[in-house]
């Protein structure tokens, strides 16, 4: 419905009550501490870089471990726990949490040493499996490596060629060196493995044809006896290896009792961190501390009241914000229109001078997602997942956002979809299910005209909402200039359609006219105010374009229902035994879940598109900064009471 209204909070409290007001804030979700300048501030410092890093920085060193620890347990633990769970966190759960800090810390240094040790097996069995992949070549090798070395008279060589030129190198040590035996012992994906023994009085020779034909020295460490007892010995390792892994999971298993604590303490841990890392952006004397932020006008009462109830030492001031100043900005929309916020957000938010579009935008998304999807019976499977996963795993914040917005995009659906009679494409009609409205396959022209009568409708609101900035602004000149004579024209040519041609036409030239003489107010000459003005006309063409690419609704709505009429003859071609039945079913499946996944992602694209550029271009103002206040954000809990955290 509107931005929220914020003014400026300032507070000077002593220090020994700041962590107490921090977490008044952090339960509340409804101030946001902003950095403060030192200067010209008297008795009053920062904190100092190392005062903020030990405060950042101790908490950290504690939930990190807490987070690897619970990454251990869950990988080797066999419990799981029900979609959504949360545990409850109240007084006496966190009292009962403090007091077991320093055992559950004993509990994630020995988890810190499952992992280590399971760290440790994995490098050693990767090794080991490197070891057996070099030394399997070699494995016809049947004497020990410590005995293929040189005698008195001979030369013994252990090495590869590659494969491509294995026919020349041994025919080339066949025809270059009498006295030379040599024998393939093995394979890699691109070399021959060969024993190769030759006289010493042909060194010489023999160093020079090798070189020739690649030949590369294989030397051998870590092992004496024959490659096969080599891989037998690397393989028992592994198998020592694959039991310590098993006594460690075995470890890691019996410590997954604590898990539940671990996953409190870790919220606990992470609440008192987003605490402390506000006070980087406080001011602080030996005593006292000063804070400046934001915080809803609304909720100036409930500040003080909170604040009085845990000391009457400090000053609590709230300050209008000036019409120039830049503040942060949050949305006040009814239920209904919240999830709809994330669209907005992914565009980008509104300047806090401007107006919340989420409420004016919610309607047509709604509408263009259902007439794009326009299927019920997707829309029915979207309604229900979304809102039992939304109700089930107990989502808050962001993630509820998504959930019922798949919710909500799925009533929408479900009603275009009954209106067009489109049940997993025209399964419906195969059953006699009948439309309540019309067949969009069987008269494209209506769903034409309806896609370009809601698209004329979302232009003409978007310029309404910009004529309405501008009389808030106190721009009543602009709103009739810029808004209200292009109404004047567009409507005339639209009525010069109809049987009022008449009346039509003296409004379109009326309206021209009127966009000549002012569009180009701004300029100087009157020459180049003229040019200006008569050039705005051009832009009858933009708003034809605009109202054009609402024809994407018909599309993207036929393309859905036609895929899925596709997949249903796929599934009617089998016939109707019970065999082509078994093979139909996961057919139709299978089609019809790629149908919605598909046409979905489909549909949410256009409709943003829609949004971002035909109608926020007509009004949007962004550049907007989100409102950030101090909260509590948990993992594994639900915070049942304000002292727990």
């Amino acid at each position: 419905m509107a931005i929220v209204e914020m003014k400026k909070i300032s507070l000077v409290a002593l220090k020994s009550d700041m962590d107490k007001i921090l977490k008044i804030f952090q339960a509340m979700g409804n101030v946001e501490a902003i950095e403060t300048q030192v200067e010209g501030v008297e008795g009053l410092r920062k904190s100092t870089l190392s005062e903020v890093s030990a405060k950042k920085d101790a908490p950290l060193l504690d939930v990190l471990p807490v987070s690897r620890a619970l990454a251990t347990l869950k990988r080797y633990g066999n419990k799981k726990k029900p979609l959504g769970y949360k545990h409850a966190l109240g007084v006496d759960k966190a009292k009962e949490i403090e007091q077991k800090k320093e055992f559950l810390f004993d509990v994630i240094l020995k988890c810190q040493g499952i992992e280590d040790k399971l760290s440790e097996i994995r490098s050693g069995k990767t090794r080991l499996n490197n070891l057996i992949a070099q030394t399997e070549p070699w494995k016809a090798l049947n004497m020990p490596i410590k005995e293929a070395k040189d005698t008195k008279e001979t030369r013994v060589l252990l090495g590869t060629a590659g494969k491509e030129i294995a026919d020349t190198f041994e025919r080339s040590l066949i025809e270059s060196l009498n006295e030379c035996w040599f024998h393939r012992l093995g394979e890699t994906r691109d070399e021959y493995c060969y024993i190769l023994i030759h006289h010493k009085e042909l060194d010489k020779e023999a160093a020079i044809l090798l070189k020739e034909n690649g030949f590369n020295k294989t030397t051998f460490t870590g092992f004496e006896g024959t490659p096969k007892d080599a891989i037998a010995d690397y393989a028992r390792q592994i198998e020592e290896f694959d039991a310590q892994a098993v006594e460690a999971e075995k470890q890691a298993e019996t410590l997954f009792a604590h898990i539940d604590d671990l996953e409190m303490l870790y919220d606990i841990l992470t609440i008192k961190q987003e605490r402390e890392t506000q006070t980087e952006k406080l001011l602080k004397t030996r005593e006292a501390f000063y804070l400046r932020g934001y915080a809803p006008a609304k909720d100036e009462v409930l500040i003080r009241n909170k604040l009085a109830s845990v000391t009457d030492a400090l000053e609590l001031d709230f300050e209008d914000i000036g019409r120039d100043e830049v503040y942060p900005v949050a949305f006040k929309n009814p239920a209904v229109v919240r999830p709809f916020e994330m669209i907005t957000k992914l565009y980008s938010l509104p300047n806090h001078t401007s107006i919340d579009s989420n409420i004016h935008m919610a309607p047509f998304f709604f509408i263009f997602f259902g007439i794009m999807l326009g299927d019920a019976a997707y829309g029915l499977i979207m309604a229900v997942l979304g809102t039992y996963f939304t109700i089930k795993l107990k989502l808050k914040g962001d993630g509820a956002r998504m959930g019922w917005l798949v919710a909500s995009l799925g009533v929408a659906t479900l009603i275009w979809g009954a209106l067009f009679g489109s049940w997993f494409g025209d399964g419906g009609a195969r059953i006699g299910i009948a439309p309540i409205w019309f067949d969009p396959l069987t008269n494209p022209m209506l769903m034409l005209g309806l896609c370009f009568g809601l698209g004329l409708i979302q232009i003409f609101t978007g310029m309404a909402l910009k004529a309405w900035i501008n009389i808030k602004r106190g721009l009543y000149l602009d709103a009739i200039f810029d808004q209200g004579l292009w109404y004047l024209l567009l409507i005339g040519l639209l009525l010069m359609l109809t049987p009022v041609s008449a009346v039509g036409g003296y409004m379109a030239i009326v309206g021209a006219i009127g966009l000549v003489l002012t569009q180009g107010r701004s300029q100087k000459s009157i020459l180049s105010k003229f040019t200006s003005g008569l050039l705005s006309l051009y832009n009858v063409s933009a708003y034809l374009s605009d109202v054009l690419s609402y024809s994407r609704l018909f599309a993207l709505g036929l393309a859905t229902a036609v895929i899925g009429m596709v997949f249903n003859q796929l599934g009617a071609m089998l016939g109707a035994s019970w065999i082509t039945l078994i093979i139909a079913i996961p057919i139709l499946v299978a089609g019809h879940i790629f149908n919605i996944a598909v046409s979905s992602l489909g549909a949410y694209v256009h409709s943003s598109r829609l949004q971002y550029i035909e109608f926020f271009g007509k009004f949007f103002e962004g550049g907007g900064k989100a409102f950030r206040p101090l909260g509590i954000k948990t993992k594994f809990t639900e915070v049942l009471e304000e002292e727990a955290i």
